[in-house]
């Protein structure tokens, strides 16, 4: 009978010891608090809803705005310093932007250093040619900052902004709306 009081009297102090080292290390949510507001430091208040966002948002629109101001291989006529007709039409575009920032002219690099600055002469003498303002106005040769997007990324891309998936039920009505289906949004 004596062994069994020993093994009780054992137990009951080692759940007595866990149940104060329990205590002890951090069961301090018992007490009541003195406010919300006492326990946040001034200026600990979280970005609105949307704050992230909005600003890669705006990230990704100036990296296209920059990319207006590139000019890429295919707007130039083959291995020549020549404006293909692509190339053309955004000479004049760009010439007539009139609202957002300017950023200096980039020509993407061919990998032959001297048909990129005869590149660069020629659309120094295009730009020129439009709008002799534009006579002095900096070209670059480098690659662009935006990064490139595939064709097999876009149903990818789309998907992500639509909220869509790949088939069945459209979002808005209709089937496959907004993934490749036939459908209508709203309730017309």
């Amino acid at each position: 009978m004596n062994h069994f009081r020993t093994r009780d009297s054992a137990r009951l102090r080692g759940l007595l010891l866990a149940a104060s080292l329990w205590l002890a290390s951090g069961c301090h949510g018992m007490h009541p608090r003195h406010g919300d507001h006492a326990v946040i430091p001034p200026g600990a208040v979280p970005a609105p809803a949307g704050t992230y966002r909005d600003q890669w948002q705006a990230e990704q629109a100036a990296r296209a705005d920059e990319d207006f101001f590139v000019f890429y291989l295919y707007e130039w006529q083959g291995d020549s310093d020549q404006l293909s007709p692509f190339g053309q039409r955004h000479v004049e575009r760009l010439i007539h932007r009139t609202c957002g920032p300017l950023y200096p002219l980039r020509v993407q690099p061919s990998g032959d250093a001297e048909r990129d600055q005869a590149r660069v002469a020629a659309l120094q003498r295009a730009v020129t040619e439009y709008d002799p303002s534009w006579a002095d106005y900096p070209i670059q040769i480098g690659h662009p900052t935006a990064e490139p997007m595939y064709g097999f990324e876009a149903p990818r891309v789309l998907r992500g902004y639509t909220g869509a998936t790949t088939g069945g039920a459209g979002a808005a009505g209709g089937t496959g709306a907004a993934a490749g289906g036939m459908g209508r949004g709203g309730m017309f």
